[in-house]
């Protein structure tokens, strides 16, 4: 039997689902340097779960909104290829009290020589990465998949998602992330 090639995508069609917005801490609870990199603990501080512009979900029955927990965490390493790779848990508190729970994977370029500065940077007390001025901006792509067992929001077990964010650098620390999320429909 021959394979044969198509000429027109599949599907790729993204729905938007929610947005969220996190104050993050950057902790050297570091293994540190391991074959291939280093790795670092990122923990969620507190943050906001809303709708852009009123837009919801297809899926749902009203805006998502609330809060994200503190506590969530993201095992984050930095690898010397300049890649960093996220494994991240976060919670959240919708205004109607239910619990969701996102899990996801997903990259971050760090730029030329990014790695090494990072190191670098942070061994060092002057010429951090970043000010508050002029924070150093990550682009952030991640592929969550959520869990609840509240059953307004059970359409959100059901979803590959995809998430597009940035992570805001300062003095050399993750500060603060801003994600978009949504289902490949």
């Amino acid at each position: 039997m021959a394979v044969t090639t198509r000429n027109y995508f599949l599907d790729r069609e993204l729905r938007y689902v929610f947005s969220y917005t996190l104050e993050l801490e950057m902790v050297y609870e570091e293994i540190g340097p391991v074959p291939g990199g280093a790795r670092v603990n990122i923990f969620a501080k507190g943050g906001e779960l809303f709708q852009v512009l009123n837009e919801r979900s297809p899926w749902a029955e009203n805006n998502i909104r609330g809060r994200v927990l503190n506590g969530g965490t993201d095992w984050a390493f930095l690898g010397d290829d300049d890649i960093g790779r996220v494994d991240a848990r976060v919670g959240f508190r919708t205004d109607d009290n239910a619990y969701i729970e996102g899990r996801y994977g997903g990259l971050f370029e760090l730029g030329p020589g990014g790695y090494r500065d990072l190191l670098r940077k942070r061994k060092e007390d002057e010429d951090k990465l970043g000010t508050w001025e002029e924070p150093f901006m990550v682009k952030v792509f991640v592929a969550p998949t959520f869990q609840t067992s509240h059953p307004r929001y059970s359409w959100l077990t059901k979803l590959q998602c995809a998430g597009f964010g940035k992570i805001k650098i300062v003095e050399g620390q993750a500060r603060e992330g801003t994600f978009d999320i949504y289902a490949m429909a």
